[in-house]
């Protein structure tokens, strides 16, 4: 799966968050894996995504705990804002293109 989108700088400092988007231009589906760093004071981080249709609309599943929302390819290109609560902790989304009937 081809890599697009977020990336954060390499960097081993403990006071940042890491993000990657892993997107499959393919089928249009892909994830998110973020990290809060053990001394990160923050809790929350936007991040722009890359390789989306615009006028897609996208369904995020949450893989720890199923939660899921959808936004369309362009807001997800200005920024998604992501949330980790504790430190030193992550996260995983994975999504997809919503079927648009007719």
């Amino acid at each position: 799966m081809p890599r697009c989108g977020i990336t954060s700088p390499l960097t081993y400092e403990n006071t940042t968050w890491i993000a990657n988007q892993y997107h499959d231009t393919a089928d249009d589906t892909g994830l998110i894996l973020a990290f809060r760093r053990a001394m990160c004071p923050y809790g929350q981080a936007t991040v722009r995504l890359g390789g989306l249709t615009p006028d897609q609309i996208y369904l995020f599943t949450d893989r720890d705990t199923g939660a899921q929302f959808s936004a369309r390819g362009a807001d997800l290109a200005a920024g998604l804002t992501l949330t980790i609560p504790n430190q030193r902790q992550s996260l995983l989304l994975t999504y997809h293109p919503v079927v648009k009937n007719g």
